[in-house]
């Protein structure tokens, strides 16, 4: 099915829920919430409205192709699904680390954070307490798994579940926490390409002599496709870019008195 402009990001409370939709969503995530209709009117234009009834000229855009084509748009989503992955890959890789102390596991969040490949001193650092919570996590198992503890295994047993339970809240914080950073800069990477993409629309409406831009998916008879000349636009924007088309002057109106011949245009003399 088409998507829309118009559609919503969902009000996503973990990373598992947000990267569906940002697997199904795709470009609709940097345009969420912004109307493509754009009025392009003069001021003259809007003291001819007032005087008499005019057509209005309208055109279009096909927002799923300026999405596909538009290299920043491409590149910006590009970014945002490489932040989830990233998100979703530390995720997992922590619960790993589950059996360890508040300040322990907070340490392997900072170095799992860093840029890869890790330092040597580092990654040892994280297979050393690797090693050290997979060792308690058997030893939980284990605990677990017994029908008659000793008060002392009940104890370690306890402890242990005390602990696993403590790190699962830290990582529903820190889930939390990478949906935040991402949604942040999903709403930057929107407000730039969007920026850009209407700024065009206008430039190109402006030129032609549009009154009205719409997107499109809600036109269903009439206006004419601009969706070219949009792509044209973009594809020239950014630094030392040729400067967008300018509109066409009006016409030079004849001198009062002076001869016309057909079509309003001054006769030569013959």
């Amino acid at each position: 099915m088409r998507n829309s402009f118009g559609r919503r990001l969902s009000n996503s409370t973990s990373l598992r829920a947000l990267k569906g939709n940002l697997d199904m969503m795709s470009r609709c995530m940097l345009w969420s919430g912004v109307t493509l209709a754009l009025a392009v009117l003069s001021s003259g234009s809007h003291c001819a409205y007032a005087q008499q009834a005019t057509a209005v000229k309208i055109g279009s855009v096909n927002a799923d192709r300026l999405w596909e084509e538009f290299p920043a748009a491409a590149e910006k989503q590009k970014e945002l699904d490489d932040m989830r992955r990233a998100a979703t890959e530390l995720l997992q890789t922590l619960n790993q680390y589950t059996f360890l102390p508040a300040e322990t596991f907070a340490e392997v969040v900072r170095i799992l954070r860093l840029p890869k490949p890790l330092p040597k001193d580092m990654q040892e650092r994280l297979d050393a307490l690797l090693k050290l919570s997979a060792e308690k996590d058997l030893e939980f198992r284990n605990l677990r798994a017994k029908t008659n503890r000793t008060p002392e295994e009940e104890d370690k047993f306890r402890t242990l579940q005390d602990l696993l339970e403590a790190r699962q809240r830290d990582m529903e914080a820190l889930e939390q926490q990478l949906v935040e950073e991402l949604l942040t800069k999903q709403r930057e990477y929107r407000a730039q390409v969007v920026g850009q993409v209407r700024e065009a629309i206008g430039a190109v409406a402006r030129a032609k002599g549009y009154d009205l831009v719409l997107d499109s998916f809600v036109v269903l008879y009439g206006g004419d496709d601009l969706t070219d000349a949009v792509l044209a636009v973009l594809s020239k924007s950014g630094p030392g870019a040729p400067a967008a088309p300018a509109a066409p002057a009006p016409p030079t109106a004849p001198a009062p008195g002076a001869p016309q011949g057909e079509g309003g245009g001054a006769q030569g003399g013959q």
